[in-house]
């Protein structure tokens, strides 16, 4: 990163690390928006179509990465529900599993409705049994408890 730091993986890698290894959230956060920029400012567009595809499956990692120290560590529900917007509002993602994070945030955030049509979102995308099964135990909840706050803790983390 220090030689190259408008390579945008090293970024992503190095914030990864901070997150998974070191813990040092902070600088985790710092590292994936600098990866986040870097994939904006276009970068990735000399890199081959099958790195392109990788940049892409890691932009939507970093954000997911964010979204979760903001959710789980730093306890700022509102900031991973704006990372995690900010996402599928800024580029298309397939991804059955940022859906269900969005509406994980959006429960903790106390948005109940935005929760069960991010969940809906999600469950439309055809995701994974797991995933699935998890989708619809959240909307049972809401379902349940229309008054309460309810929490449902992202998937694999």
């Amino acid at each position: 990163v220090e030689m190259r730091p408008e390579y945008p993986a090293g970024h992503y890698y190095l914030g990864r690390f901070y997150l998974l290894k070191k813990q040092k959230y902070e600088e985790a956060i710092e590292e994936l928006k600098l990866f986040k920029y870097w994939i904006k400012e276009g970068i990735s567009r000399v890199e081959e179509a099958k790195t392109k595809e990788a940049q892409h499956k890691n932009f939507i990692n970093a954000s997911r990465y964010i979204a979760y120290v903001y959710l789980e560590v730093l306890n700022k529900p509102a900031h991973a529900v704006r990372e995690l917007e900010g996402l599928v509002h800024g580029m298309p993602v397939d991804d059955p599993e940022v859906y269900y994070d969005l509406g994980a945030a959006y429960l903790r955030d106390k948005k109940r409705i935005s929760a069960y049509q991010a969940f809906q979102k999600a469950l439309s995308m055809n995701p994974k049994e797991e995933l699935k099964k998890k989708a619809e135990e959240a909307i049972e909840v809401i379902r349940a408890y229309p008054d309460e706050g309810g929490y449902t803790k992202p998937r694999g983390w």
